[in-house]
């Protein structure tokens, strides 16, 4: 029995010594791998936008910064990549999207209303200078919504985005 038990130590013993001849090789495999994941995992993060989210969170925690105007100010900086991309219904959502931000911007300054219409009805060009253009854009959008068939040229639709983008600056909701 004693001879049995000799024979399993010795072979730990080799192995044992096969292990520690070996470990810096695993050791530095093994941080290699931990590398890439982690690049990977990194670059999966940020595609994702969570890295970022979590940087807003705690900036908005700490004070730092507005988190509302700062969502407005990324929904813009996207509404404007999609409109640029040149379809008409990728033009047509991006004119309903900056819509929808000048009516959130307008209730965050206290105009009240039931809907878009009466907020805008009650801003004056004190508020917003071009508010006559606003109320004239809101009305082809609000059409080009209800027929969405309706021909729209690109011209057209940048010229609404360009009287959304003066209003919001206004209301200081983007920059």
């Amino acid at each position: 029995m004693n001879e049995f038990v000799e024979g399993i130590t010795k072979v730990g013993v080799y192995l044992f010594d096969i292990y520690l001849s070996k470990l810096p090789a695993l050791q530095a495999f093994s941080l290699v791998i931990t590398g890439i994941l982690l690049f990977f995992v990194v670059l999966m993060m940020r595609r994702m936008k969570t890295l970022e989210m979590k940087r807003d969170k705690s900036m908005d925690k700490w004070g730092l910064i507005d988190m509302s105007k700062e969502k407005q100010r990324r929904m813009w900086k996207d509404l404007l990549g999609e409109a640029a991309k040149g379809s008409d219904v990728k033009l047509k959502k991006a004119l309903s999207d900056a819509d929808g931000m000048l009516d959130e911007a307008l209730k965050n300054v206290g105009i009240v209303g039931n809907d878009m219409n009466e907020r805008l009805a009650k801003t004056d060009e004190m508020r917003v200078v071009n508010i006559r253009e606003v109320r004239e854009a809101h009305r082809l959008v609000m059409r080009t919504k209800k027929e969405p068939t309706l021909p729209l040229t690109a011209r057209e639709g940048w010229n609404i985005i360009g009287i959304y983008e003066k209003a919001l600056k206004e209301l200081g909701t983007i920059k």
